[in-house]
């Protein structure tokens, strides 16, 4: 059987020079290729992409096979300068790590989740996948390999700390990102309001959170509409409610499911969270999601929330007094236009541009150590 390094010479024998390739060549490789890495790497390089000074490629696992003959024929084509490794814990992790260290190519190894310590509240199926054994060394040999770990937010790097990572760590400043123009701040109804929340199944825990309100404030406001929007399902005490209660289907495109959720035209979006380590490493994305959308947001009174909603943008609830919360923004609409004002003037923080410097930082950065 012929070596990665044989292979790579058969590919790479006759390969025209120049300088038509852009300067910037980031590869991507995770379990899945989903929003995580839209977010973290797609939209925040999109402008340089465009320009032609970075390319970049998202390939996921099974896209790789087990041999190494599909690696070297990527990076044969592709010649990253950079290689990240976003929630990968692959089979492969060893012969990519080896393959790229051969090529003095720079890793960084991406969490958006502590995903040593996924809890059995996201789901059976996933709990189950992320606290397999094997999957779990094999995220610490991704991990192990880096030159650089990059967290999502502080909390997260201090838990991964927690876990015995001694590998240089970075945090992320701002994890989701959008651009202006915002959607534009609709005059706040009165004759009828509509609460939403929007998000995967594994937020079950979350979602139960508010149902007693959500049916209590039904029951009390005929003019009062709920909705869920994602993976995650209608639940079925609500369902009572007939057509004042709907659920609209994922959308699987990034860019899509934003220009869906500011179409809904909600007025009250709820980012409920359940005060636990797993939820304590999360970022503000549903803020930032929300706050594009023109909906005032209500989020759990945690610290993933709590300074960016500081000074009214949104409302902070206890978790023990959803009802009392919801019931005020309801009742003044004034109240929700000030939150989404103050909330869209904040995400000037937010942009994409911001999130490119982080990001341009962190492979320069690398690239220097390496």
């Amino acid at each position: 059987m012929h070596s990665l390094a044989d292979l790579w010479a058969g590919l790479t024998q006759g390969r025209k020079g120049g300088n038509s390739r852009a300067a910037l060549r980031v590869l991507v490789l995770s379990d899945t290729i989903g929003a995580t890495q839209v977010i973290s790497f797609e939209r925040p390089l999109r402008r340089l992409v465009r320009e032609g000074a970075c390319t970049l490629r998202l390939v996921d696992e099974g896209a790789l096979g087990t041999g190494g003959r599909i690696l070297v024929k990527l990076w044969a084509e592709f010649a990253p300068t950079h290689l990240i490794l976003s929630r990968y814990s692959g089979a492969m992790v060893d012969k990519i790590s080896e393959f790229a260290r051969g090529k003095g190519v720079p890793i960084i190894c991406h969490l958006d989740d502590d995903l040593f310590a996924v809890p059995p509240e996201l789901g059976e199926a996933k709990f189950r996948h992320y606290n397999d054994p094997g999957r779990l060394g094999r995220l610490r040999a991704a991990i192990q390999c880096a030159d650089l770990v990059y967290a999502s937010t502080s909390a997260l790097a201090d838990r991964l700390r927690d876990h015995g990572v001694s590998r240089p760590l970075e945090a992320g400043k701002i994890y989701c990102a959008v651009d202006p123009p915002y959607t534009p701040i609709r005059p706040p109804r009165t004759d009828a309001v509509t609460i939403g929340y929007m998000g995967t199944s594994g937020h079950r825990e979350d979602v139960a959170l508010i149902v007693p309100a959500i049916e209590a404030l039904l029951r009390r406001h005929h003019h009062l509409r709920f909705e869920t929007f994602g993976t995650i399902e209608l639940p079925a005490p609500l369902r009572m409610f007939g057509d004042r209660v709907i659920h609209h289907r994922p959308i699987a495109d990034y860019d899509g499911f934003l220009d869906r959720l500011a179409a809904l035209e909600w007025d009250i979006g709820l980012a409920p969270l359940a005060d636990n380590a797993f939820n304590a490493c999360k970022a503000n994305t549903k803020w930032v999601e929300y706050t594009d959308a023109g909906i005032c947001v209500a989020a759990s009174d945690l610290a993933v929330y709590r300074p960016v909603m500081e000074g009214g943008r949104g409302l902070l609830v206890s978790n023990s007094h959803w009802i009392a919360s919801l019931e005020k923004l309801i009742q003044s609409p004034a109240l929700r236009l000030a939150g989404v004002q103050a909330a869209q003037a904040e995400l000037s923080n937010y942009t994409l541009e911001h999130l490119e410097r982080q990001l341009l930082r962190l492979l320069d950065l690398v690239h220097a150590q390496v």
